[in-house]
């Protein structure tokens, strides 16, 4: 034994396949015959013969994330908007206004041009560290409003907390 023959790993090379009956993997090639696995290319992930796969008998699992109910604002759409509704303070429920879909949070982005008129009073409940700089440079006063608990909690969750308390629950409650 000598020092070449130990560094070498010897690797043992795949079955031949489709190189005659005698090779024991002749004609079909292991595959069997026609059908979609015959084929090349298949892959049939997370097949299970016809009954619903795993992936569907398990119920969800997950988180809800926080950014759902965002919505973001440049404050070019924050210059157009004060020109529409002509005050010098906007308020979140005023930006909501302008929005189809329902959110309970108003972040400030920067745009592309940033020009909004000076003196002009923003509150919102975020912005983006570079809105900071530009409205300081333009004289605009920003707001931070932090939201409660109370403020938190829409009326999905207070639903949830009262579902499935019936009258014939408290009475229940009631007589213990």
């Amino acid at each position: 034994m000598n020092l070449s023959n130990l560094v070498k790993v010897k690797q043992k090379s795949g079955k031949r396949v489709g190189r005659g009956i005698g090779s024991g993997k002749g004609k079909t090639c292991g595959s069997g015959h026609k059908g979609q696995k015959a084929r090349s290319g298949v892959s049939i992930r997370g097949f299970e013969g016809g009954q619903t796969p795993i992936y569907r008998r398990l119920p969800k699992r997950g988180f809800k994330t926080a950014f759902n109910g965002v919505c973001e604002v440049t404050i070019d759409t924050l210059a157009g908007m004060a020109l529409k509704i002509k005050k010098k303070t906007i308020l979140p429920e005023d930006v909501l206004q302008f929005v189809a879909k329902k959110y309970n949070h108003v972040k400030i982005i920067a745009g592309k041009k940033n020009d909004i008129k000076e003196g002009l009073s923003i509150s919102s409940h975020s912005a983006s560290k570079s809105v900071y700089d530009i409205l300081k440079s333009k004289k605009c006063e920003l707001n931070i409003i932090t939201a409660t608990k109370e403020q938190k909690t829409t009326a999905k969750e207070s639903d949830k907390k009262t579902a499935g308390k019936t009258k014939k629950d408290a009475k229940k409650k009631s007589d213990k």
